[in-house]
């Protein structure tokens, strides 16, 4: 009789064990991060005025392009890499920009102590805001985590967006 009790009480505590477990992996699974339901567009042109080029990146919620712009007159166009984005690829890059503030973003970001370097002109559209920005050797954070995204996704190394973080540039927020 004993032995059954004892049987009980350890039948009682494996179900505790297990029910504990089975909370522990339902909380620890990798979400699904939600489907974006909104359309969204960037376009980033890293330019080198010194070279006469630029580096043109179209991003859109299925696909992402990246073009060579040639800045001599008589210079063509070259596609470097296109790639259709999966749907996850789509909705991580758009759920970024749901919790980016574009509206707070200013038009131009200048370092007026640098003249040349890393120069880009940004448009980003999403939901109701069109907004184009300048910006010229300053390094902002989100811009700069867009940056490694969009880069994570090209995965080619010669095709990828330049940038630096330095402690020498301002490095402001939005």
């Amino acid at each position: 009789m004993n032995n059954i009790l004892r049987c009980e009480n350890c039948s009682k505590k494996m179900k505790k064990i297990v029910l504990w477990g089975v909370v522990l992996l339902v909380a620890c699974a990798p979400r699904r991060q939600p489907h974006c339901q909104t359309d969204f567009q960037i376009e980033i042109w890293d330019m080198n005025s010194s070279m006469a080029y630029s580096t043109h990146y179209q991003i859109t919620n299925d696909s992402l392009f990246v073009f060579f712009q040639d800045g001599l007159e008589g210079g063509k166009n070259t596609m470097l890499f296109s790639k259709a984005l999966s749907q996850n690829q789509g909705d991580s890059i758009c759920n970024f920009f749901s919790q980016l503030r574009l509206d707070t973003f200013r038009l131009e970001y200048i370092n007026p102590a640098v003249e040349d370097g890393d120069q880009k002109e940004i448009r980003l559209r999403y939901r109701n805001i069109d907004k184009k920005l300048t910006i010229s050797n300053v390094y902002i954070p989100s811009l700069g985590e867009l940056y490694e995204m969009i880069n994570r996704t090209i995965g080619d190394s010669k095709s990828r967006i330049r940038f630096r973080r330095s402690n020498q540039e301002p490095q402001l927020e939005n």
